[in-house]
């Protein structure tokens, strides 16, 4: 998932949950201008208050590192010979 997805799970969410982005915004103690802009794109929030966004929502967020490609890190270093993935 990139970062410009995480409007729309949120949203979806939202509807899920019966609640709206006014709701979240005062939940998460995010101006609603700045959580409006976020979800059109326009802007970004910092990775805490992303975290306490999707506690509120009972959603979990973690980040993946890996190259570019897509690919998971474990595939691009080869594995050790005798050694479990």
């Amino acid at each position: 998932m990139k970062e410009s997805d995480l409007p729309g799970v949120i949203a979806k969410r939202l509807e899920e949950l019966g609640r709206n982005k006014n709701w979240l915004a005062t939940e998460s103690g995010i101006a609603r201008a700045q959580f409006y802009d976020f979800m059109k794109g326009d802007s970004r929030l910092k990775w805490p208050t992303l975290e306490k966004v999707f506690a509120i929502l009972g959603l979990s967020l973690s980040i993946e590192v890996g190259p570019k490609e897509g690919k998971a890190l474990r595939r691009a270093i080869p594995k050790p010979p005798n050694m479990p993935v």
